[in-house]
Protein backbone atom coordinates (compact mmCIF):
# COMPACT_ATOMS: atom_id res chain seq x y z
CA UNK A 1 0.00 0.00 0.00
CA UNK A 2 1.40 3.60 -1.12
CA UNK A 3 2.12 6.11 1.66
CA UNK A 4 -1.25 7.64 2.83
CA UNK A 5 0.99 11.26 3.07
CA UNK A 6 3.28 12.66 -0.12
CA UNK A 7 6.69 12.76 2.31
CA UNK A 8 8.42 15.52 0.30
CA UNK A 9 5.08 18.05 1.10
CA UNK A 10 5.65 17.05 5.00
CA UNK A 11 9.32 17.74 4.64
CA UNK A 12 8.91 21.43 2.76
CA UNK A 13 5.88 21.99 5.24
CA UNK A 14 8.35 20.96 8.20
CA UNK A 15 11.08 23.59 6.95
CA UNK A 16 8.66 26.02 6.45
CA UNK A 17 6.38 25.80 9.69
CA UNK A 18 9.52 24.98 11.85
CA UNK A 19 7.77 25.12 15.45
CA UNK A 20 4.56 25.85 13.94
CA UNK A 21 4.77 21.94 12.24
CA UNK A 22 3.22 20.50 14.53
CA UNK A 23 0.77 22.77 15.20
CA UNK A 24 -0.14 22.71 11.78
CA UNK A 25 -0.77 18.90 11.59
CA UNK A 26 -3.09 19.09 14.95
CA UNK A 27 -5.11 21.88 13.01
CA UNK A 28 -5.20 19.37 9.98
CA UNK A 29 -6.01 16.48 11.94
CA UNK A 30 -9.31 18.36 13.54
CA UNK A 31 -10.35 20.05 10.61
CA UNK A 32 -10.16 17.32 8.48
CA UNK A 33 -12.03 15.11 10.56
CA UNK A 34 -14.80 17.97 11.00
CA UNK A 35 -15.34 18.11 7.34
CA UNK A 36 -15.65 14.79 6.74
CA UNK A 37 -18.17 14.23 9.56
CA UNK A 38 -20.24 17.50 7.89
CA UNK A 39 -19.72 15.60 4.66
CA UNK A 40 -20.70 12.19 5.62
CA UNK A 41 -23.72 13.70 7.83
CA UNK A 42 -25.05 15.80 5.22
CA UNK A 43 -25.36 12.45 3.03
CA UNK A 44 -27.17 10.62 5.43
CA UNK A 45 -29.32 13.27 5.47
CA UNK A 46 -30.13 13.17 1.81
CA UNK A 47 -28.69 17.48 2.02
CA UNK A 48 -26.91 16.20 -1.44
CA UNK A 49 -26.86 20.53 -2.27
CA UNK A 50 -23.77 21.31 -0.78
CA UNK A 51 -21.54 17.96 -0.67
CA UNK A 52 -19.58 19.43 -3.93
CA UNK A 53 -18.72 22.43 -1.52
CA UNK A 54 -17.48 19.88 1.46
CA UNK A 55 -15.48 17.53 -1.17
CA UNK A 56 -13.94 20.74 -2.81
CA UNK A 57 -12.66 21.71 0.64
CA UNK A 58 -12.08 18.47 1.58
CA UNK A 59 -9.83 17.70 -1.16
CA UNK A 60 -8.08 21.49 -0.82
CA UNK A 61 -7.33 20.75 2.84
CA UNK A 62 -5.53 17.28 2.11
CA UNK A 63 -3.43 18.63 -1.07
CA UNK A 64 -1.96 21.07 1.43
CA UNK A 65 -0.76 18.62 3.42
CA UNK A 66 0.31 16.17 1.10
CA UNK A 67 -2.44 13.72 1.93
CA UNK A 68 -2.50 12.49 -1.74
CA UNK A 69 -4.91 9.78 -1.60
CA UNK A 70 -7.49 11.80 0.27
CA UNK A 71 -7.07 14.53 -1.93
CA UNK A 72 -7.38 12.75 -5.14
CA UNK A 73 -10.77 10.67 -3.78
CA UNK A 74 -12.36 13.92 -2.78
CA UNK A 75 -12.08 15.29 -6.20
CA UNK A 76 -13.95 12.22 -7.40
CA UNK A 77 -16.49 12.84 -4.77
CA UNK A 78 -16.59 16.85 -6.12
CA UNK A 79 -16.90 16.08 -9.48
CA UNK A 80 -19.74 13.81 -9.01
CA UNK A 81 -21.55 15.86 -6.67
CA UNK A 82 -21.53 18.34 -9.21
CA UNK A 83 -22.96 16.38 -12.27
CA UNK A 84 -25.27 14.78 -9.26
CA UNK A 85 -23.84 11.10 -10.30
CA UNK A 86 -24.81 9.73 -6.57
CA UNK A 87 -24.44 6.09 -7.71
CA UNK A 88 -21.27 5.58 -6.07
CA UNK A 89 -20.83 8.36 -3.90
CA UNK A 90 -21.15 5.70 -0.82
CA UNK A 91 -18.16 3.73 -2.51
CA UNK A 92 -16.32 7.26 -2.74
CA UNK A 93 -17.18 8.15 0.94
CA UNK A 94 -15.60 4.46 2.36
CA UNK A 95 -13.03 5.04 0.49
CA UNK A 96 -12.19 8.39 1.64
CA UNK A 97 -12.70 7.34 5.25
CA UNK A 98 -10.07 4.50 5.17
CA UNK A 99 -7.53 6.95 3.19
CA UNK A 100 -7.92 9.65 6.03
CA UNK A 101 -7.83 7.08 8.83
CA UNK A 102 -4.36 6.27 7.12
CA UNK A 103 -3.60 10.04 6.73
CA UNK A 104 -4.18 10.44 10.10
CA UNK A 105 -2.19 7.72 11.96
CA UNK A 106 0.68 8.39 9.51
CA UNK A 107 0.59 12.06 10.63
CA UNK A 108 0.02 11.60 14.52
CA UNK A 109 3.23 9.97 14.26
CA UNK A 110 5.00 13.21 13.32
CA UNK A 111 3.12 15.31 15.54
Amino acid sequence: MPDAIDRMVIEELREIMEEGFSELLAVFLADSARQYQALDGDWRAGRQDGLHKLAHSLKGCCSNIGAIECASIAAGMERAARAGDWGRFPEQMAAFDSALQRAHDDLRDLV
